[in-house]
């Protein structure tokens, strides 16, 4: 069972016509600024406290049995 080539094209919808279509008439308005002058969100730095230092590391003995 080898599909043919032509077999293939109604399974796959072309994308040739696709970019010229959407060249300039379909295309969504670029009104939105770039993402670059945009700075991310993740500047919002909240005041988390120090985390505590873990001198004892549980469940984490040393292998005595090899």
């Amino acid at each position: 069972m080898t599909p043919c080539p032509s077999t293939q094209k109604p399974t796959r919808p072309p994308t040739t016509p696709y970019p010229s279509k959407y060249s300039g008439t379909s295309t969504p308005p670029k009104t939105t600024p770039p993402k670059n002058t945009k700075k991310p969100e993740h500047k919002h730095k909240h005041a988390h406290p120090t985390p505590k230092p873990r001198t004892v590391v549980p469940t984490k003995k040393p292998r005595t049995h090899v």
